[in-house]
């Protein structure tokens, strides 16, 4: 009688053990696409300001206005499409090309 309540009890604790390490699995998962959404959305509300700055002006001055148009959508059309195909896997690359860009390159 004793070796049933002890497998039993040994049981419940491994059943237990893998419920808990698969919850951190999906709070972390979780966390990981609440990362990616806020930094998607930061995307995107950079990007309409920067459109709504282009639509304001009363002439587009050049190349430049547009050109820096242009990349800052192609850079947000490829966060989009790296979101539709990989889901949370390209919310980690996205944050390490963040990041590259974001640190200043040494001019020679």
């Amino acid at each position: 009688m004793i070796w049933v309540v002890s497998t039993l009890l040994v049981l419940s604790v491994a059943v237990n053990v893998a419920l808990v390490w698969g919850l951190f699995g999906v709070i972390d998962r979780t966390k990981s696409y609440i990362d990616f959404v806020d930094t998607a959305e930061s995307n995107v509300i950079d990007f309409v300001e920067h459109l709504e700055f282009v639509h304001s002006l009363e002439r587009y001055y050049g190349d430049e206005t547009l050109q820096g148009l242009i990349k800052h959508s192609e850079v947000l059309a490829k966060d989009l499409k790296m979101l539709a195909e990989h889901g949370i896997d390209a919310s980690e690359e996205m944050s390490i090309r963040d990041e590259e860009e974001s640190t200043p390159q040494a001019q020679n």
